[in-house]
């Protein structure tokens, strides 16, 4: 009798359906995800910093890239990111996303939020990683003027949706 710790197969790999396997140690699985986030933008105008906890992260810190406004009327403006936001799990693995989201001011310090979180890919795990979160709850305090004449706040939020990775 012959036994062997490799995972290795001697079958011959032509003869396989390579759809059935998993080759991706786990990825391409569609999963639940939350977040609890909470974030300050930067004095210098060049996004902002965050930290929170999120499903299959853990505790996260990241960064928030900047981005730009359009006026959408009646108090709102749609906010774009211009390039990705990122999050570092507790691991040092990277999420990439992208944010499209709808502030609405209710008074001159403070506005609500909403809107979606596009997940466009990462590192390690996070490689290739697809999916959104909707915002729905979002709070946004005006507490400042950063160094290029704007709006600078602290911002939380809460959200969910799901992730394939």
């Amino acid at each position: 009798m012959m036994v062997s710790c490799s995972p290795e197969s001697t079958a011959d790999p032509a003869q396989k359906n390579l759809t059935t396997f998993d080759l991706t140690g786990g990825k391409d699985v569609t999963r639940p995800i939350s977040i609890v986030l909470e974030g300050m933008d930067n004095r210098d105008g060049s996004g902002g910093t965050t930290s929170g906890e999120m499903t299959h992260l853990g505790k996260f810190h990241g960064t928030v890239a900047p981005g730009s406004f359009e006026d959408a009327g009646n108090g709102s403006f749609i906010f774009t990111s211009l390039s990705d936001d990122t999050t570092v799990a507790a691991n040092g693995d990277v999420l990439f996303s992208r944010s499209l989201l709808v502030f609405v001011f209710i008074s001159q310090t403070q506005a609500t939020y909403s809107g979606t979180i596009t997940f466009v890919g990462g590192t390690g795990r996070f490689e290739g990683a697809t999916g959104s979160m909707q915002i729905d709850n979002g709070v946004y305090n005006i507490i400042g003027i950063d160094d290029l004449g704007g709006p600078m706040g602290e911002y939380s939020h809460k959200g969910a949706g799901t992730i394939t990775y």
